[in-house]
């Protein structure tokens, strides 16, 4: 980690392999930003920044319901395909713990699996408050833990394969009582926690694992662990989700936490 916070070790985990990722994987997260885009009522009024864009997924959603949109990310590579697919948005390279744009510019604040990868989560969402206009509303959503997201088993494979276990980051549990802690002293007054579901789904099991071995959280453990240690845990996590045709389905469940900048 940096001391400003996580952009230059996220920027190396996440270019591994960042066409796999845009075409694997980040298009299973479409459930979430559908349900971020609807809790905040999304539409033309809209000035929205999504931090942790990638591969501009979310921002595209929110593009289609015609509000402008602005995005950043610590990928580069992941930024200029999100600039080729998304147009007309305004998507940066960047620290999430330095927003590069003004106070109050937007008023609505998305963050979908991000702020996990924060150096600093406390300051990251303090950054996301800062530039939320006055009543605007801030909506940050991720993996749900216990038997209802499949995904958070396959972390739990992938977690296995590390020597200690990661107090905080990616790989472990969404914490909504602790973001809603984080989001009150930022000066940010939670409205609600909602949960949402869908499926992710591929067409055979290889193609899963390349799937989740495009991501920064698989990425990270590779640099400490075997690579064929952890492919064979993610396989036999993905093996109960076999479905008679070969593919792949996981069933997941997301929090969304939506709050509101009080001034």
């Amino acid at each position: 980690m940096i001391a400003l916070g996580s952009a230059a070790r996220q920027a190396m985990l996440w270019s591994a392999d960042p066409n796999a990722w845009a075409q694997l994987q980040e298009p299973s997260g479409k459930p979430l930003w559908i349900a971020m885009m609807k809790a905040a009522n999304v539409g033309w009024r809209t000035r929205l920044l999504d931090v942790g864009c990638a591969a501009g997924g979310a921002a595209g959603v929110a593009r289609g319901l015609g509000a402008k949109v602005a995005g950043i990310d610590a990928c580069e590579a992941l930024v200029r395909l999100g600039q080729l697919r998304v147009r007309h948005a305004d998507l940066r390279v960047g620290e999430m713990q330095a927003l590069p744009f003004r106070d109050g510019e937007f008023n609505l604040v998305t963050a979908a699996n991000t702020l996990e990868y924060a150096g600093d989560p406390a300051h990251a969402v303090r950054e996301m408050v800062r530039v939320s206009a006055p009543g605007g509303l801030l909506a940050i959503g991720g993996y749900a833990t216990g038997a209802g997201c499949d995904q958070a088993q396959v972390f739990e494979a992938i977690r296995r394969c590390l020597p200690f276990a990661p107090p905080s980051g990616p790989l472990t549990p969404f914490d909504e009582t602790r973001l809603s802690e984080l989001l009150a002293q930022a000066g940010a007054c939670v409205t609600g926690v909602e949960i949402a579901h869908g499926t992710a789904e591929y067409p055979d099991i290889e193609t899963a694992w390349h799937a989740q071995r495009a991501a920064g959280w698989t990425q990270g453990v590779l640099q400490i662990a075997d690579e064929d240690d952890v492919r064979c845990a993610v396989i036999r996590a993905l093996r109960p989700f076999l479905q008679p045709d070969g593919s792949v389905r996981l069933n997941n469940e997301y929090r969304i936490v939506t709050a509101l900048r009080m001034h």
